[in-house]
């Protein structure tokens, strides 16, 4: 008995801690989204380079590319979807859209790569959530003899 009580905890510690992990990168992606979105400006730039990530049966697909603003240079790299992995190709011109305050802080435009994999993460954050709300559950219902 105890011991099933201990597994429940480590299944739990381990899928908040995943939860946890998974909410983080959710918020800070969807605080560059926002604030890309209200306060971006449009730069023009260039595909500097691209690379392709293989493991078992998918693909991922990401292009670096470099923009000027205010005078000054900056690059990047940004995972993208297949279509624009294959549309674009090296040093062809690209829209950018980069914070004026802090220019670093830039995304490819007309690829929502980003917007999906936000709605992934949050979707694998829900599902963790009611695995552990269903551990938990099933140790309250078991603990108490019918």
């Amino acid at each position: 008995m105890l011991v099933d009580y201990v597994i429940d905890g480590i299944f739990i510690v381990l899928f908040m801690g995943a939860g946890l992990l998974l909410a983080r990168i959710i918020v800070r992606e969807w605080r560059v989204f926002s604030q890309l979105r209200k306060q971006g400006v449009t730069v023009q730039g260039q595909i500097t380079g691209r690379r392709r990530l293989t493991y078992r049966s998918s693909q991922l697909f990401y292009l670096r590319y470099s923009y000027e603003c205010d005078g000054r240079s900056y690059s990047g790299e940004q995972r993208v979807s297949k279509r624009h992995y294959a549309a674009w190709g090296d040093r062809m011109p690209v829209t950018i859209c980069c914070l004026l305050d802090h220019p670093a802080t830039a995304r490819l435009m007309n690829d929502h790569t980003a917007r999906i994999q936000i709605i992934g993460f949050a979707f694998l954050v829900c599902m963790l959530l009611l695995m552990v709300i269903g551990i938990v559950a099933n140790a309250v219902l078991n603990s108490h003899p019918t």
